[in-house]
Parts: structure tokens; sequence; C-alpha cells
């Protein structure tokens, strides 16, 4: 019994270790109270916050849209792999409860519906050097910051500070943007670090740093019209997550997005299908009295009679 309960609470705490962090927000919308934030809600507060459409049946309370007219230009999402220890000052955050972190494929499908530009970045699973992106190749920038603890030799240390340099890179090119994307995603991971809480201390300390420093070239590049957050995610959820994607060799679908439609789709639809089933009912209408007609009432009766023609 006692093993059942430390396992019940272990699960638990699993579950709600899971952070919704507001770094910055346009002020059309605004994050208020406390309510834990469902992960399969996440992608439903992306797309309200860039004004589209959101049909949800439990809708999140914690989301307050001030000016429907002028909704954010963009989101910018850091998703971190394994650092639920990550806090900012003057921050708004939430729980995040659920394991279902698919938002990053439902939002990045809204978004291309609507015909904006996506962009999904994963400096994580890297396997080249150079990060290509639709909006630029991003770089390394070297660390202008001196390193107590972190290593470079070590594997695991140098990972992390290569996530960092290309940060920095990002950085860069969100400051002479010529195409501004609708959604930025990008994905990080501290479960490389070196097993030391000194060396895990200033890694927080450096990865916290340098998202404020991006988060304010955000801000500049979209005039403050931009929502920033950073979403701290489990180990096991990416990993339970990856096993359960299906795998596309397509580069094209390599999403496993659905067809991609014009946003004038469902009034065309709408219009066919309510048309067809008025003709529908007033073709039957219309048999049904043509039917009950008297012969003697009936044009057809009284053009086809005798006195209806005409000698020549």
């Amino acid at each position: 019994m006692e093993k059942i309960i430390l396992l019940v609470f272990s699960l638990i705490s699993l579950a709600s270790c899971n952070d919704f962090i507001v770094l910055s927000s346009p002020k059309s919308i605004s994050f208020k109270g406390s309510n834990d934030l469902p992960s399969q809600a996440i992608s439903e507060v992306f797309a309200a916050s860039l004004g589209y459409s959101v049909y949800s049946t439990e809708p999140w309370t914690g989301l307050y849209v001030n000016n429907p007219l002028e909704t954010a230009k963009t989101v910018v999402s850091f998703v971190v792999e394994g650092a639920d220890d990550l806090n900012f000052d003057n921050a708004k955050s939430f729980k995040v409860t659920g394991d279902d972190m698919f938002f990053e494929q439902t939002i990045h499908q809204k978004v291309l519906e609507h015909s904006h530009l996506a962009v999904d970045i994963d400096l994580a699973n890297r396997e080249e050097e150079l990060v290509v992106t639709s909006i630029g190749d991003v770089e390394k920038s070297t660390l202008s910051v001196k390193l107590q603890y972190l290593n470079s030799k070590n594997k695991g240390d140098k990972d992390f500070l290569d996530q960092i340099s290309y940060l920095n890179g990002l950085k860069d090119i969100i400051a002479n943007l010529n195409t501004q994307p609708a959604y930025i995603n990008v994905r990080l991971s501290l479960n490389s670090l070196s097993k030391s809480d000194s060396t895990r201390t200033e890694a927080i300390k450096l990865l916290r740093s340098t998202l404020n420093k991006l988060n304010d070239a955000i801000q500049k590049a979209y005039n403050g019209n931009a929502l920033v957050t950073v979403i701290t995610v489990e180990s096991h959820q990416i990993h339970s997550r990856s096993k359960r994607e299906i795998v596309e060799n397509d580069e094209e679908n390599k999403y496993n997005l659905a067809t991609l439609r014009s946003s004038d789709y469902p009034v065309i639809f709408n219009i066919v299908f309510w048309f067809t089933i008025i003709l529908l009912f007033s073709l039957i209408a219309i048999s049904l009295a043509l039917s009950n007609v008297e012969d003697k009432d009936s044009i057809i009766y009284r053009m086809t009679g005798a006195r209806g023609k005409k000698d020549n």
C-alpha cells in the first residue's frame, strides 16, 4: 500500500512540474489568475493570441483578449526539456497539466492554414553545425561571459553551450528580419549537462540571461507586439511523444500536417452544402405538389385539351 501511495504521489509530481511562463506579451492580451493550463490547450492559447478562431469545449480562463482588433503579431515559444527549476523575475507562470505535448504541431498547422509563416528550430537534436531555417541560417555566436563551472571540454556541457551560442545567433537574425513569422518555436535541452549542482545552477543562470536578451530583441523587432513564452517539459514526455509520432520521409510534410486548405474553404463548403439541401427539399416539395393537383386544375390538362389547341 505504501508503495502504491508513493507511486501516485510521484506521478502527480511529474505531471505538475511543467510550467508555462510568459516572458512578455503585447498590451492587447494579458494573462491573469493561477489556473492550471491543460497541455492540449496551449495551441489554443497561441491561436487566440494571434487572433485566430478558437473552438474549445473547455476554454482556459487565464488568457484575456483586451483588444481583439490588435492581437499579437507573432508568438515565440521556447520549449526547454529538463528545466523544471527554470524561473524568471516578474514573469507570469502557470502550471501545465497533462503530458499531451503536441501543441507545436497543432499551432504550426493553424499558422499555415492562415497563410502565415511558421518557423521550427530544434537546437536540442541538431545533426549539423549550421542550423538552416526559413528566416536564415542560424550560426553560433561567441559567448562573452566567463564560465566558472561549465566546461566546454565536457561533451554534455559543450552541447548546452552550443545551444546558447545558437540562441545568440538567432538574436542577430531576429533583429534584422525581412519577413516576420507568425510563430517561432525553439526547442532546447538541459539533459546533457554534467550532474553537478553548481554546473546546473550556472547553466540555468546563463539560459535565463540569454532568453531575457532574446526576448528584448524580439519585442524590439515586433514593436512590442509579440508573445514570448517559455515552456518547461519533462524528459519522459519528449521521449513518449517521439515514440508516438509518425515518421515521415517526405521533407515537404515532415510534420505530418493535414492538407493545406484556403481560409475560404469553410464559407464555400457551407454555401454549397446548404444550397444543395435547399434544392433537394424544393424538388421534393414541387414533386409532391404536382402529384396532388386535380386534373381539371392542372395546366398540363388545360394546354393539351381540345380547347387549348388552335386550328390552322
